[in-house]
């Protein structure tokens, strides 16, 4: 039973999961070399937003760590693209 109702079925992985963990691992990495506390933050909330979606009934523990292992991998990619694009066009920036 769902204590939300939301959405028209089931999905998997856990969108929910892959956003907010995509979000958090490339904000994360992004910002680690300046801020080393905003990693396991952001990470704890990508966990906290993931595991509600278990609460409230609409996925199941193993939509959420797909969907978190998903989104790990893309915001991974996405800040490692990052890096690499900002060294090339701004060298004289410190990231």
């Amino acid at each position: 039973m769902s204590r939300v109702p939301c959405g028209t079925g089931y999905s998997f992985p856990s969108t929910h999961a892959t956003d907010h963990f995509a979000i958090a691992i490339f904000l994360g990495l992004v910002f680690y070399k300046r801020y080393k506390w905003v990693l396991p933050l952001l990470i704890c909330w990508a966990a906290l937003i993931s595991l509600a979606q278990v609460y409230v009934g609409v996925h199941f523990p193993v939509d959420i760590t797909t969907g978190a292992i998903y989104g790990s991998l893309a915001g991974w990619l996405f800040a490692y693209g990052f890096k690499v694009a900002s060294a090339k066009y701004f060298p004289q920036e410190q990231l």
